[in-house]
């Protein structure tokens, strides 16, 4: 199958998204594991306070991120999955910049905790669209570029943390770390005006004529001067929209949560889901 190159360059342009995951959920490893972080706010990293403040890092991201997934979930169909990117990225950004600018552990702690919500918002945002931009025959590995980009972060909060442990500098130590959170999602914010909108969201929303040109240019390759590919992936857009409003989906936030725990096949993907990770 010919490849449409534009279309894995916007793939690609919102991993972004996958990096501020990576990189932002894994830095919090090598800054506790500095000495000089907890010296700068005066706490004994041995006592007891030293581990409240460690399980109060990991718990406010963790609660922010179960937040974040959540509310994505009404903001992507509110405003659209490009604006809702915009919005994750700027929270991170502002996150970033809380936390490498903290001058107290209660400012930090609420870093610490905006991190959380913008990571857990850009965790669902970034796949979400990439499958609804993406062809059926390449989409596992336009959508599988979001995994592999994540454990890049991964990689990079490592090696960064590896290499902040020598500055001399006590306090630029940890907050180098701190200070690179803001450069994936702020490529992603700049990045975000070039990104056109879902497909699929459009249609939803009764805009099939900008859902159309989107999918021509997404999914035109040469010598299809017909555009069938992207003629067909509206056709199925549309035919998958009218089932779940058969279903009795797209009735709103509460009633798509309610009916996706009572049926049983999307309880079980909800188990492996939460089991995997």
């Amino acid at each position: 199958m010919a490849v449409n190159y534009y279309n894995f360059l916007i793939v690609y342009l919102v991993t972004f998204g996958s990096l501020t995951y990576g990189y932002n959920s894994a830095i919090i490893g090598a800054v506790i594991g500095l000495p000089s972080f907890f010296e700068y706010f005066h706490i004994n990293e041995k006592t007891d306070a030293g581990s409240k403040i460690t399980g109060a890092t990991n718990g406010l991201f963790a609660g922010g991120g179960l937040l974040g997934c959540w509310f994505i979930t009404w903001l992507a169909d509110k405003v659209g999955r490009q604006r809702s990117i915009q919005i994750t990225a700027s929270i991170c950004v502002v996150a970033a910049a809380i936390q490498a600018g903290s001058v107290h552990i209660a400012m930090f702690l609420v870093g610490r905790f905006m991190m959380g919500f913008g990571a857990g918002m850009v965790n669902v945002i970034t796949p979400l669209y990439q499958s609804e931009i993406s062809p059926a025959k390449t989409r596992g590995r336009m959508v599988g570029s979001h995994g592999f980009i994540l454990c890049v972060g991964y990689g990079l909060a490592g090696w960064t943390g590896y290499g902040c442990y020598f500055i001399d500098n006590q306090v630029a130590q940890w907050r180098l770390c701190l200070a690179l959170q803001v450069v994936p999602p702020l490529g992603l914010l700049i990045g975000s005006p070039f990104l056109p909108e879902s497909p699929r969201h459009l249609v939803a929303n009764d805009n099939q004529d900008k859902a159309f040109a989107i999918l021509k240019r997404l999914h035109h390759v040469p010598g299809d001067e017909e555009d069938t590919l992207a003629r067909e992936e509206l056709y199925q857009i549309q035919q998958q929209l009218d089932l779940e409003k058969r279903e009795g989906w797209r009735q709103g936030w509460v009633k798509g949560w309610i009916l996706l725990f009572k049926k049983k096949s999307y309880r079980k993907r909800l188990l492996f889901g939460f089991l995997l990770l």
